[in-house]
């Protein structure tokens, strides 16, 4: 896959989320994943956002023939030019 992308940047917004994570083997075990970025959406249809100038995409992967037959859609693209992800974790109750 190769994608050539021209767009006008804008002002990176900051996003920071968090998720909280469970593995169902064992509930009593928590893992808290951090997120901290900076995005540039450039093309958001949803949104009527578009500072995309040019783009080309191109597949030649045989395995994907079938979902890029040439119909497809540019839908949205989100620059993340910067990202740090702390990941903290707990033992389950009455472990080490």
């Amino acid at each position: 896959m190769e994608l050539q992308l021209q767009y006008r940047r804008g002002v990176p917004e900051r996003v920071m989320t968090q998720g909280n994570v469970r593995p169902i083997v064992d509930p009593s075990i928590l893992r808290i994943y951090k997120v901290h970025q900076l995005i540039d959406v450039v093309r958001s249809v949803p949104q009527g956002i578009d500072r995309v100038l040019s783009y080309q995409l191109r597949v030649t992967v045989p395995e994907f023939a079938d979902l890029f037959d040439g119909t497809e859609q540019l839908v949205s693209v989100t620059i993340v030019p910067w990202y740090v992800r702390q990941v903290f974790g707990r033992a389950p109750a009455g472990g080490p």
